[in-house]
């Protein structure tokens, strides 16, 4: 090698040493905004709706939406899902509808998050909501257990609400009693009834004047819901 080829040679590498390198861009990570979530609850199904929409400017495809509940206790009652299994395009929005079912334990709080459907399945965006117990009253209403029975001339209330966010249970009572002040066994019955407030998940005993008495029947018109979940 001459001289000057070595030079030219050396010149080369020290070009190529100091010049700086060029790196292939990161890719652009999916933007989604939610809006418009709502819920409504029917029966014993909450239904989450709202929009997902596209804010980047790539093309997105086969979206994964989930949703999880949240009992008052912060531990995972329910779960459901939904997805945009079409290309969605840059400023395109499309609507979403996802149903979980309630069962022992009421939902206070739920998570919905999105996804793409490939690994690594991370979350592209997520929203959190809090549902009002006011909205559970005609589940509730089915979902509280009164026990009645007559026992020596008392009748004995116990409303089993359990889990639920109830403080008080008011019980309708019809009873075919005796004549109060003669106590006199005949044929003379009236049928009587009362509205008892009970506490939640305790006993409430009555005294009801005379030994003969026999229970109708029995339901729960109606109940006093705590003010807060935490209360």
């Amino acid at each position: 090698m001459t001289r000057f080829a070595a030079y030219v040679l050396v010149v080369s590498l020290v070009v190529l040493a100091a010049s700086p390198v060029t790196r292939a861009a990161p890719p652009l990570r999916p933007t989604i905004l939610f809006s418009e979530v709502a819920h409504a609850i029917e029966g014993r199904t909450l239904t989450v709706t709202g929009l997902v929409r596209n804010l980047g400017q790539q093309p997105l495809s086969r979206l994964v939406i989930d949703a999880s509940g949240f009992g008052p206790s912060g531990e995972l009652v329910t779960a459901g899902s939904d997805g945009v299994p079409w290309v969605l395009g840059p400023g395109v929005s499309e609507r979403f509808t996802i149903t979980m079912p309630i069962q022992k334990r009421l939902v206070r709080e739920y998570v919905v998050q999105v996804a793409e459907s490939t690994p690594p399945f991370t979350p592209i965006t997520t929203v959190r909501r809090g549902v009002d117990v006011a909205l559970y009253r005609p589940l509730i209403l089915s979902m509280i257990r009164l026990r009645a029975q007559v026992l020596g001339g008392s009748l004995v209330l116990k409303a089993d609400t359990e889990d639920l966010p109830v403080t008080h249970v008011t019980a309708q009572v019809t009873l075919l009693l005796t004549n109060v002040l003669t106590n006199v066994l005949t044929d003379q019955f009236e049928a009587v009834t009362l509205r008892v407030d009970v506490p939640a998940n305790s006993s409430h005993t009555i005294f009801l004047g005379t030994l003969h008495a026999l229970l109708l029947s029995t339901r729960v018109s109606d109940f006093r819901l705590r003010s807060a979940w935490s209360d």
